[in-house]
């Protein structure tokens, strides 16, 4: 059986050192509670959404030693896989950074992935600051179980409508257990029902069972 810790924090923008503590904290919760996999927000490392300190050296730097010391609290807790949410280096032509996501286990990190969809619609503008990321499904074996990843927008093109990729429709081909989607978005009365009813039809057609996490001020450990 895979123990989840779902770490809904109150993250705040810019706030590298009190998110990183935050987090290390549910960590140390999470592996209280024999919790396998504990899953943290969208940028829960600088908060969402940090804009144009995006373009600060300064920041970056913050963000790479934030990284870096929960790579190093990792260690505590070797048995215990992190999926941290942090803006990453982009090696590729266009933006600089990618809205990724890490996994941290005793001290590696064993699996990146970033963000294919970027929205740029009401609230949001990812595209003035990252580079989307390449059409691939990153699957996480953890035990026995396969867990695929994505990252919020990822999971929000139905029918191939919005986006010239389907991220949800590529990990079909994976066939994972199990789907951890990080999602950091604005609170919306009903969302939570909308968007089970938006990922249930596409679980079933991957044979894994949806899960996300978004920002909020809770965390909780539960069996799959």
């Amino acid at each position: 059986m895979l123990r989840i810790t779902v770490a809904q924090l109150n993250y705040m923008v810019g706030d590298i050192a009190g998110n990183v503590a935050r987090m290390v904290a549910a960590a140390r919760e999470a592996a209280a509670a024999q919790a396998d996999l504990v899953v943290f927000s969208e940028l829960s490392l600088t908060g969402y959404y940090p804009g144009d300190l995006l373009d600060e050296p300064d920041f970056l730097a913050r963000v790479a030693q934030g990284l870096a010391e929960l790579q190093v609290a990792s260690q505590e807790f070797p048995s215990l896989h992190w999926i941290v949410g942090a803006p990453l280096a982009h090696g590729g032509v266009g933006k600089r950074l990618q809205n990724a996501l890490v996994v941290l286990k005793a001290g590696q990190v064993v699996l990146r992935y970033a963000k294919q969809l970027l929205p740029t619609y009401n609230i949001f503008d990812e595209l003035r600051h990252f580079a989307p990321g390449p059409d691939v499904a990153r699957v996480l074996r953890v035990g026995g179980t396969q867990v695929g990843l994505m990252i919020c927008e990822d999971g929000w093109n139905d029918g191939g409508a919005d986006y010239a990729v389907n991220p949800f429709q590529r990990l079909a081909d994976a066939a994972p257990d199990l789907v951890v989607s990080i999602n950091c978005c604005t609170s919306t009365r009903s969302a939570a029902r909308t968007r089970w009813c938006s990922t249930a039809p596409r679980s079933r057609s991957t044979r894994a069972a949806p899960s996300a996490t978004r920002r909020g001020a809770s965390s909780r450990t539960s069996p799959r």
